[in-house]
């Protein structure tokens, strides 16, 4: 049996290995990477049967790959980003094939709510701007309405693979949910080999950080304010910050003002150094990275200082774990 997975991120190469490991390591498994910057470098598995090959990072929805795709005969189609008209335009015509369309977890976008104003302007504009990406790359599918507030609602979709299936806040009709197979030391050896990940500084009583991109000048502030008060309160451990690849260069100037903050260094998956840490503190403001849990640390979110700002106000989060603690006071991080 042949499956095709599509992957964007390191989160998602990581995720793509739960699968496979757990699910389908005896299978053919052809691994497409559309990344311009995240996935660089050659990608061998140690699995045989388990074959990477390139994209381009926008623009490869379209006949051509299509064709290939096709000629492969794949049984499943995994992919990450349904926000995406080239995953869309491939999803629907391979559903028409009569291939499984599987739609994988990006982080920790199937759970919150989202309070749209003007929910139906939105969604016209979402539709609207996929379809004039589609018809520029001459690839069309028929009458599609996209509603990017509800996680895999399209209809070509056949299967929704989450971490938590009980916390998903709807459950689309005629879908089937599965859950991730978990994080395991088969899958954390092969990723790390992958990346060739060994450990810059010692992951053992640390206080990791996991930046995230913030454009609001105020959400900035507040953040520089809370990270001060960690690092005040916790004087006994080294504080790294892990950052986010799409944090810019503004941002991240900001952060040279703090006593006592450093860079984490290794370019692999948060996911993968959190589950390497032992007895250590895990702090973001709302980080997908701290789902994946570790029962060897302390994870918390701190997205609930941040409530009063307006930036937030249409977005409900959901925490679908039982291990993150959603701070209300900085003194809970310990």
């Amino acid at each position: 049996m042949n499956n095709i997975f599509l992957v964007h991120t390191e989160y998602h190469l990581l995720t793509t290995f739960r699968v496979i490991f757990d699910k389908y390591k005896d299978d053919n498994n052809f691994i497409y990477i559309a990344s311009e910057h995240r996935i660089q470098g050659e990608i061998k598995s140690s699995l045989p049967n388990v074959h990477t090959r390139r994209l381009p990072h926008i623009n490869y929805g379209v006949y051509s790959t299509l064709k290939e795709f096709e000629i492969l005969n794949p049984k499943n189609f995994f992919f990450f980003q349904d926000n995406s008209s080239d995953n869309i335009y491939l999803s629907y015509h391979l559903n028409k094939l009569n291939v499984n369309v599987a739609l994988v977890q990006d982080g920790l976008k199937p759970y919150p709510i989202w309070h749209r104003r003007f929910l139906l302007l939105n969604c016209l504009k979402e539709t609207f701007e996929f379809y004039k990406q589609m018809f520029r790359r001459w690839a069309v599918i028929p009458t599609l309405f996209i509603k990017s507030y509800k996680y895999g609602k399209l209809r070509f979709i056949n299967q929704l693979w989450v971490d938590y299936p009980n916390k998903l806040p709807y459950i689309p009709n005629k879908k089937e949910i599965i859950p991730i197979p978990l994080l395991n030391d088969d899958v954390v050896i092969e990723v790390s080999r992958i990346f060739k990940f060994k450990p810059s500084v010692p992951l053992n009583n640390i206080i990791l950080y996991i930046g995230q991109p913030i454009r609001s000048k105020l959400l900035r502030k507040r953040e520089i304010k809370i990270i001060k008060e960690i690092i005040s309160n916790n004087q006994d451990k080294p504080f790294l910050f892990k950052k986010h690849p799409n944090i810019s260069q503004e941002q991240l100037s900001l952060y040279d003002e703090i006593a006592g903050f450093s860079y984490l260094e290794d370019i692999v998956p948060a996911e993968l150094i959190i589950a390497s840490m032992k007895d250590s503190i895990i702090v973001s403001r709302y980080s997908t990275a701290l789902i994946t849990n570790n029962p060897n640390c302390r994870f918390y979110w701190t997205h609930r200082l941040y409530n009063n700002v307006e930036v937030l106000s249409q977005l409900e989060i959901i925490n679908p774990t039982s291990h993150i603690t959603e701070v209300n006071d900085i003194a809970e991080i310990k």
